[in-house]
């Protein structure tokens, strides 16, 4: 059984009956404000040894392309990547 170093509750809105930019919006702030997030902010700020922006590492960038995503076609395609990336991370995004 896996060991999860992080996890991120999106069962309540994953599947949630709003609209797709509600949803996406709080999808994309949850993972934002989630320690992964903040952990993989934090490790790149070290390796460049300054201030970093969400342009400056890759689930930073891929979380951005899925705040940019104009419908849910776009979004499943990038949420591929994001859970590729959660799962080599070993942090568990819980949609159920």
């Amino acid at each position: 059984m896996p060991s999860w170093l992080y996890t991120i509750d999106l069962a309540d809105i994953f599947h949630a009956d709003i609209p797709f930019e509600e949803r996406r919006d709080e999808i994309v702030k949850r993972i934002r404000e989630s320690e992964w997030y903040r952990d993989a902010e934090m490790e790149a700020s070290e390796k460049l040894d300054r201030a970093v922006n969400a342009d400056d590492f890759l689930l930073g960038v891929t979380i951005t392309d899925l705040e940019d995503a104009s419908d849910e076609e776009d979004f499943d395609w990038t949420w591929d990547e994001v859970y590729d990336m959660a799962n080599a991370d070993r942090a568990w995004i819980n949609t159920l």
